[in-house]
């Protein structure tokens, strides 16, 4: 789950409020959820109002973590943290800088495109 440390951040009561939302759920075999929050990439250079700043999409593959990178020091704090939450995995960072610019990130660039008839 994404957050901003900034109390002053517009989004930052949504945040919170999808936090409370989550907190109590379970899934389906009854278990709690446990929330993690990452930072987004603020220092990140964007281009255009629709530039993806979140290092929450990742993707997971055989073996490994493919975590977004924007090339800016949060990149290794994500990665630290990735590592700890998957131990058994390997956490490799690729920088979104060009999809980003869309507005998506790795998970969204890994989905499956519907066959046009």
């Amino acid at each position: 789950m994404e957050s901003t440390a900034d109390p002053r951040d517009r989004r930052r009561p949504f945040y919170e409020q999808l936090r409370a939302t989550l907190e109590p759920m379970t899934d389906a075999r009854g278990r709690s959820c446990e929330l993690v929050s990452l930072p987004e990439a603020r220092d990140a250079t964007a281009v255009g109002e629709r530039f993806c700043r979140s290092y929450v999409n990742f993707y997971y593959a055989n073996g490994a973590v493919i975590a977004p990178a924007y090339g800016i020091r949060t990149d290794d704090e994500v990665r630290e943290h990735l590592q700890s939450l998957f131990p058994e995995r390997e956490i490799v960072q690729v920088r979104i800088d060009h999809i980003a610019e869309g507005g998506g990130g790795i998970h969204c660039i890994t989905q499956q495109q519907p066959l046009l008839q």
